[in-house]
């Protein structure tokens, strides 16, 4: 890998823009490295916020609301305005998703898995078109609409 503006491919020069405790995450390998290790950490999510549901601790028509809390855990974030732009960002998804198409609440696995790709982008530890790709990789690997009887595990 060659990066022309910065030789010897400085990580704080690559890692631009990142605030330095989101540099440190990223440097120290906190995030998964490939699609499949992003495929296992949705998967590992999604189940832990399906077992809040069925403890009660959250209503299953919200499990969506779960993404963003359970990346903040798995990251160590703490910070307030990071945590509430997470949960705004999954909410407005939510609601924008379901207003055009209301058979959309039923895909509680997608609106989850999308939340929370899509918290690492608004918590800026990964680029919009990462989260994209990734969620192309999830989707092809794995069911994300299970209410539609698809036929993939």
């Amino acid at each position: 890998m060659s990066d022309h503006s910065c030789p010897n491919v400085d990580p704080i020069c690559v890692l631009g823009d990142l605030p330095l405790n989101r540099v440190l995450d990223v440097m120290a390998g906190n995030l998964p490295q490939r699609h499949r290790h992003w495929l296992k950490e949705c998967e590992k999510a999604y189940l832990a916020a399906v077992k809040k549901t069925v403890e009660g601790k959250v209503n299953p028509g919200q499990l969506y609301k779960l993404a963003s809390e359970l990346v903040a855990d798995a990251r160590k974030i703490n910070d307030g305005s990071i945590i509430r732009e997470m949960e705004d960002y999954v909410e407005e998804q939510y609601q924008s998703d379901t207003k055009l198409d209301p058979a959309s609440k039923q895909r509680q696995k997608f609106h989850f898995v999308s939340g929370y790709v899509h918290s690492h982008v608004i918590a800026g530890l990964i680029e919009e078109m990462s989260a994209d790709r990734i969620l192309d990789y999830i989707n092809d690997n794995t069911n994300l609409f299970p209410e539609e009887n698809d036929d993939r595990v």
